[in-house]
């Protein structure tokens, strides 16, 4: 991926397509510069299973999507927003959601 400065969702979404919790992922431990393994041993899963989240196959439950943000040290929020939004998106229901926290 070209290394762009990217400061709004469109510049994210321009670089990397529709946000989804795995492209997401995917985008960030980029950035970091780390191998799957070794974020896969960060957050506690195996690569195989942080393949999938990358790629989409599997969209983490909302709790994991909290624990996964946590132990990058990013909002969880977020995360568990963009999870969410895959798990309607998956339904095939035309729908987006917005989340505010309390």
């Amino acid at each position: 991926m070209k290394k762009n400065k990217i400061q709004t969702t469109a510049d994210l979404e321009k670089a990397i397509g529709p946000l989804t919790f795995g492209r997401v992922l995917k985008s960030w431990r980029q950035c970091e510069e780390l191998s799957q393994k070794e974020l896969a041993k960060r957050l506690g899963v195996t690569p195989s299973t942080l393949a999938d989240l990358e790629s989409g196959r599997r969209v983490p439950s909302l709790k994991r999507a909290e624990k996964i943000a946590r132990k990058m040290g990013a909002m969880p929020q977020h995360w568990v927003l963009l999870a969410l939004q895959d798990y309607i998106n998956k339904s095939g229901v035309d729908y987006s959601i917005k989340v505010e926290v309390a």
